[in-house]
C-alpha cells in the first residue's frame, strides 16, 4: 500500500489512534454497554407498579383496538349468509368460535373478535352447530365415498377456515363437562369427519383425544366417541388404522384394571368397540394379535420361571384376563384364515394361565378362562379340551369338604378373579364353583354334541363323573353330576344309533361335515339342559339387578348428642334447610392382588 497508495498510507498513520478509540469512552469501555448491561441485569420484579399498571393498559388498549366486539347483530348477518351458502362468510364465524374457545380455555393472546356475553356466545356455537355444516355439504358435496373434500374447486378458498372451524370443535369437546353438549359436539365432528381426514396432524390430535372420552367418559359418550373414530378409520388408510388400534387397545388396558358391577358394562363396551375395529383388516389384526398375544406368552414364562409373588400378580390380575377374553372374542368372531395361526398360541397362554397356581382360592380366574375357551370353541369349531380342567375342580379337595354354617350371601364370580381363605369352606363358594363347572360342563358339551365323535368324546368324562359322583359326600352335588351323566348317555346313545346307519367312513370329511350339518337342525339332551340353565341363570340376574338398584342407601344409626351437636335449621328465603350429616361414603373395595398393570 505505501508503494502503490502513499497517499493512503500516509492518511492511515495519522489517524489510527483515532480509529481505534472510536466507540469508547475514557476508561476504554464502549459507549452504550453499560446502559445496555444495567437494563439486562434489571429484575422484573424490581419494576414499579406504575410500570405494570401501564403495560397492562397498553395491552388492553391495543387489544380493544385489534378486536371487534361479536353482537347480536353480527351474529345475525353471519346466520343469513350461511343460509345463502355464502361460502366467505366462514372465515368470520370460525375465528369469533375461536375467540370465545380462547376466552373459555384461558388463551390471553389477542383475538380479531370478542365475544363477551352469554347470549353471543350461544348464538355463535348455535350457528356453527346447525349451519356451517349444511353450507359446507352444499357448497363442496361428496361425490363419491372415496372422493375427498381437497379434490374440489373451491377447495382452496375454505382451507384454512374448515381447519379453523375444527379445531374449534375439538377445544371443546376436549374443555365442556356438560355431556349432552359433548354429545352434540362429536356428532358434528362426525358428520365432518370427511374434511378432517385431509389434515393428517389434526386428524391424529383428534383421534387422541376421542380414544380418550371412549375410554373413560360414560357409556353415551364413549358410544359417539366410537362411532366418529369408526368414521375416520372407514376414510383412511391402513397406516392410520394401525394407529388407532394400538391407541384403543393401550387405552382398554389401562382403563380394565378394576371389575365391579359399576365398571363391567364400560369394560364390555369397549371389548365390543375393539372387536369392531379388529374386523376391518384382518391383516393388521393379525399383525397385532401376534405382538400382543405374543406378550402375554412372555409375561406368562417370566412368572412361570421366577415363581416370585410380584411375577403372579402380573399375570392373575384383570388386565391380564380381560386381554385373554377379548383376543378369544376377536378371534371367535372376526374368522377369516389369515387369524386362525392365532388361535393355538392363545389357547397355550389360557391354559398356562389355569395351571400356574394350583390354589383353590383362584377357582374363578380358571373358570373364567374356561368360559373364553368355550367361546372361542364355539365360533371356531375348535376342539379345546376344557372338560378335564373343570372336573378337577369338581374333585379337589375343597370342594369334597363339608361347609361351614355360613350366612354369607351367594358369591358372583363374574366381578372376583380369587376368593379369600375364609370364603374356601362355605357353602356359597361351593354352591357357586358346582354352577359353575356345571354350566362350563354342559356348553363344551352342547357345542360338541352333533359331532359324529361325541360317544368317544363323552366316554373318558363320564368315567370320572362316575367316580366322583362316588366318592363325593355333597348330597347336592350327586344330584347335579347324575344329571348330567343321564343328559351325556342319552345324547352319546342317540349319536350312536343315527351313525350306525351311514355307508361312509372317517376318511370323507365332505360326507362327514353335511351330516354333522343336518344333526345341528335338531336339538339334542344335552342342549336342550344347558338352555334351560341359561334360561333360569338369566332371570336370576335380573332379579339380582332389580334388587341391587331398589336398594336404598341407609342411614347411620342414631347416637346421643348433645345440643349444641344437633343439626342447626337455616332459614334462607322462608325456607327451612336442615343440615344433615349422615351421608355415607361407600367405597369399592377390590383384591390387593389386582393393583398391578398389565406390562407393555
Amino acid at each position: 500500500m505505501a508503494k502503490r497508495r502513499s497517499s493512503s498510507k500516509e492518511y492511515l498513520d495519522m489517524n489510527t489512534d483515532d480509529f481505534l478509540s472510536y466507540g469508547l469512552d475514557d476508561d476504554g469501555e464502549e459507549e452504550g454497554e453499560e446502559e445496555e448491561d444495567v437494563e439486562e441485569e434489571a429484575p422484573e420484579d424490581e419494576m414499579d407498579e406504575g410500570d405494570e399498571n401501564e403495560t397492562s393498559e397498553d395491552d388492553e388498549t391495543i387489544s380493544d383496538v385489534t378486536s371487534k366486539p361479536v353482537t347480536l347483530q353480527l351474529i345475525k348477518k353471519w346466520k343469513s349468509s350461511l343460509e345463502s351458502n355464502e361460502i366467505s362468510v366462514l372465515k368470520d364465524v370460525a375465528k369469533a368460535v375461536a375467540a370465545s374457545v380462547a376466552t373459555l380455555t384461558g388463551n390471553k393472546n389477542v383475538q380479531p373478535y370478542t365475544v363477551k356475553g352469554t347470549q353471543e356466545f350461544n348464538s355463535l356455537i348455535k350457528i356453527c352447530l346447525q349451519h356451517v355444516p349444511n353450507m359446507l355439504d352444499k357448497r363442496i358435496p361428496q361425490k363419491s365415498k372415496k372422493a375427498l373434500p381437497s379434490s374440489d374447486s373451491q377447495w382452496h378458498r375454505v382451507r384454512s377456515s374448515i381447519k379453523l372451524h375444527l379445531c374449534n370443535l375439538l377445544e371443546l369437546v376436549q374443555h365442556l363437562t356438560d355431556r349432552s353438549m359433548i354429545v352434540l359436539l362429536l356428532k358434528q365432528v362426525q358428520h365432518l369427519a370427511r374434511f378432517l381426514v385431509c389434515y393428517p396432524r389434526l386428524l391424529k390430535s383428534a383421534s387422541k383425544a376421542l380414544v380418550k372420552l371412549w375410554s373413560t367418559s360414560t357409556s353415551e359418550v364413549s358410544i359417539v366417541s366410537f362411532v366418529t373414530l369408526r368414521h375416520f378409520a372407514a376414510a383412511t388408510s391402513a397406516t392410520f388404522l394401525t394407529t388407532l388400534v394400538k391407541s384403543m387397545y393401550l387405552a382398554f388396558v389401562a382403563n380394565s384394571k378394576f371389575t365391579s358391577p359399576r365398571t363391567h358394562p364400560h369394560i364390555t363396551l369397549m371389548k365390543n368397540s375393539l372387536v369392531e375395529i379388529f374386523s376391518l383388516d384382518h391383516s393388521t389384526t393379525y399383525q397385532h394379535g401376534f405382538v400382543y398375544i405374543r406378550q402375554l406368552a412372555i409375561q406368562l414364562r417370566t412368572a412361570t420361571t421366577s415363581h416370585k409373588k410380584e411375577s403372579y400378580q402380573s399375570v392373575y390380575n384383570w388386565q391380564f384376563i380381560h386381554c385373554i377374553h377379548l383376543w378369544c372374542r376377536v378371534l371367535a368372531e372376526c374368522q377369516s384364515d389369515t387369524l386362525k395361526p392365532l388361535i393355538f398360541p392363545l389357547v397355550q397362554v389360557t391354559t398356562g394361565v389355569m395351571r400356574l397356581a394350583p390354589s383353590s382360592r383362584y377357582f374363578p380366574l380358571r373358570l373364567y378362562c374356561i368360559s373364553s375357551l368355550n367361546l372361542l370353541a364355539s365360533q371356531t369349531g375348535t376342539l379345546i379340551p376344557v372338560a378335564s380342567p373343570l372336573v378337577d375342580i369338581l374333585g379337589s379337595a375343597d370342594m369334597q369338604k363339608k361347609p361351614k354354617p355360613s350366612t354369607a350371601k351367594p358369591i358372583n364370580f363374574d366381578y372376583i378373579l380369587k376368593v379369600t381363605k375364609a370364603q374356601l369352606q362355605t357353602k356359597a363358594f361351593q354352591d357357586a364353583v358346582l354352577e359353575k363347572c356345571l354350566d362350563g360342563l354342559l356348553n363344551y358339551f352342547t357345542i360338541h354334541s352333533h359331532s359324529i365323535a361325541f360317544p368317544e368324546l363323552v366316554l373318558p368324562i363320564v368315567t370320572r363323573l362316575r367316580k366322583l359322583c362316588k366318592e363325593t359326600k355333597q348330597i347336592n352335588v350327586k344330584q347335579e353330576i347324575k344329571q348330567l351323566i343321564d343328559k351325556l348317555e342319552e345324547t352319546s346313545a342317540e349319536v350312536t344309533s343315527t351313525r350306525s346307519a351311514v355307508g361312509f367312513g372317517p376318511a370323507d370329511s365332505d360326507t362327514v361335515e353335511r351330516w354333522e350339518a343336518a344333526r345341528k337342525r335338531k336339538t339334542t339332551a344335552v342342549e336342550s339342559m344347558y338352555e334351560k340353565r341359561k334360561t333360569k341363570a338369566a332371570k336370576h340376574e335380573r332379579i339380582q339387578e332389580i334388587s341391587e338398584t331398589s336398594k336404598i342407601t341407609k342411614k347411620r344409626p342414631k347416637t346421643k348428642e348433645t345440643k349444641k351437636k344437633k343439626a342447626k335449621k337455616v332459614k334462607l328465603d322462608d325456607a327451612v334447610v336442615e343440615a344433615d350429616d349422615t351421608v355415607e361414603d361407600f367405597t369399592n373395595w377390590s383384591d390387593s392382588d389386582d393393583d398391578d398393570a398389565l406390562a407393555s
